[in-house]
């Protein structure tokens, strides 16, 4: 390999929620300090076939994690001059889409279709550039070709928001909430051909606080998960040992969609997936857009109208089977809940 070639860039898959926006925003700009060059990836959704994908609850949890997030903010934020601090530089306070990261940081976004395409796996092969790849949240499953072509590279590691083997599958956060965990974790895991059955490297721990939802979890335990990646990227580059623990593919859970009496369960214990719509309006723009934003009072009557439009002003926007009747499949997009 010529010596002029500087091998820095790790490929980022990414899922489309407000929680792998988050991660991105923690992540991103510390891989650049550390002279990294992040491709951010996101592939197309798959098709999911869950009867409980038409759980009004599941369907609410999803509006709010990525419905709202993917036709709505991130359309509002690209429409506008991206706000920067007095020196130029990405606010702390402010969360940015995938395209303001990657133009302010001169970076490269790919949307692929399939990330077990030939034509993929032959981009991986040929850049000699790629040091490894990690996965956050990505909801497509990578098979053996992918798989080998990335770890030929470097690393190959997963971000799964639960603790394994315990809580493999999908919302894993839910899980253990209903379960009555003290608190939560996320698994750093290298990817192989099961679904969260990788060797496991590390995990974080947030503790549960039964007075916030699920989505609160998720979204506030980002800064915790970034560091941790950026740990081990660190430790990877600096050529420092990673350890590894086996799993026993043969023990754990694996869960999917919840049903309607599980999430009523969890109701009746005093646990949400999204709190009321007024909490929930206040959270998504604290997140988006900070208190001296210029956009924030724009910002605030376009995410309202949105939500009027999607969930209805009746009942604090919650859900209910009638709307699902009446709107049709599209309502709560049934590919929208992130897998990982």
């Amino acid at each position: 390999m010529p010596d002029s070639v500087e091998q820095n860039r790790v490929l980022i898959y990414a899922g489309e929620d407000v929680v792998d926006l988050l991660v991105l925003n923690r992540l991103v700009p510390e891989m650049v300090q550390l002279g990294l060059k992040p491709v951010i990836i996101f592939p197309d959704k798959p098709k999911l076939t869950s009867p409980n994908l038409t759980n009004p609850a599941v369907m609410e949890y999803g509006f709010y994690q990525h419905d709202v997030l993917q036709e709505t903010i991130i359309p509002f934020l690209e429409a506008r001059p991206t706000v920067l601090d007095a020196e130029g530089n990405l606010k702390k306070d402010t969360c940015y889409t995938a395209r303001q990261l990657a133009n302010h940081f001169d970076l490269e976004v790919r949307n692929v279709q399939s990330v077990n395409s030939k034509s993929h796996i032959n981009s991986i092969s040929q850049d000699p550039t790629i040091i490894g790849a990690l996965s956050v949240r990505c909801m497509q499953i990578f098979k053996s070709g992918a798989i080998d072509a990335i770890k030929d590279k470097g690393f190959f590691w997963n971000a799964h928001p639960g603790g394994l083997p315990d809580y493999r599958g999908v919302i894993p956060v839910f899980r253990a909430m209903l379960n009555g965990d003290k608190a939560l974790r996320w698994t750093l895991h290298t990817i192989d051909e099961g679904i969260d059955t990788g060797p496991k490297h590390a995990t974080t721990s947030q503790s549960v606080d039964p007075t916030k939802s699920v989505w609160w979890h998720y979204n506030t335990n980002a800064d915790n998960v970034s560091a941790m990646l950026l740990q081990h990227i660190q430790d990877n580059i600096n050529g420092k040992s990673i350890e590894t623990y086996r799993q026993n593919k043969a023990t754990g859970n694996y869960y999917s969609y919840p049903e309607v009496a599980l999430t009523d369960k969890f109701n009746d214990m005093g646990g949400v997936l999204v709190e009321p719509r007024s909490k929930m309006e206040a959270m998504l723009a604290k997140i988006f857009v900070s208190q001296i934003n210029p956009h924030r009072e724009e910002f605030k009557a376009v995410l309202s109208r949105a939500i009027d439009v999607r969930l209805g002003s009746k009942n604090e926007g919650k859900f209910t089977l009638g709307d699902i009747v009446e709107r049709g499949p599209r309502y709560g997009a049934l590919e929208l809940v992130g897998a990982r």
